[in-house]
């Protein structure tokens, strides 16, 4: 034990060090404290006191938080608001669900097979182009928003996905067609 603290010892000013003390410390590295000293000052990691002194902050933050949120907000609510003027009637509303309409109507597929046809090839579809054109003169937004639905949609085109385009393409051709004939009578038995 001794001999480790006479070699950690730093060499006394004006006297350089002599023997294999001297070869074994590296040049410029702090001395070791001795075993007294190591005991009378521990060293503290900055993080850990970091850690411990705002385990508490965020202990009470929490339960700030918490306590508003069941305790004071039902409370709140009740009174009428934030204001304080009974702005809340106590009417439920619920949020306005997107229009699904632009993205199976006619002129989406028609958009569709045009916007393939550079990459995969175009389809015959005049039922659509028809269908499309009769839901431009009624609905002009709906048909901006299936064009919009449609360039959104084939953003990833390539020639992997061009058979299955194509396949809905010719599937939406059918169905305006099938729509655009007329209708049979209901055979009688």
């Amino acid at each position: 034990m001794c001999f480790i603290a006479a070699m950690s010892k730093k060499p006394a000013k004006g006297t350089p060090a002599k023997g294999k003390a001297a070869a074994k410390v590296p040049a410029g590295a702090d001395a070791v404290p001795a075993e007294g000293e190591a005991a009378a000052k521990p060293k503290r990691s900055k993080l850990k006191l970091a850690l411990f002194a705002s385990a508490p902050l965020l202990l009470l933050g929490g339960g700030g938080y918490a306590g508003w949120t069941f305790l004071l907000a039902p409370a709140e609510a009740a009174r009428g608001g934030h204001d304080g003027e009974g702005s809340h009637d106590g009417t439920v509303t619920s949020p306005l669900l997107p229009d699904p309409r632009p993205e199976v109507s006619a002129t989406h597929s028609y958009a569709i097979a045009v916007i393939m046809e550079p990459v995969c090839g175009a389809p015959p579809v005049p039922a659509l182009k028809a269908a499309s054109e009769a839901e431009a003169a009624a609905d002009g937004a709906m048909v901006n928003q299936s064009w919009i639905a449609a360039v959104r949609r084939t953003r990833t085109l390539d020639a992997k996905n061009c058979s299955y385009l194509w396949t809905e393409v010719e599937g939406a051709e059918w169905r305006a067609a099938e729509g655009a004939a007329p209708a049979k009578a209901a055979a009688h038995h």
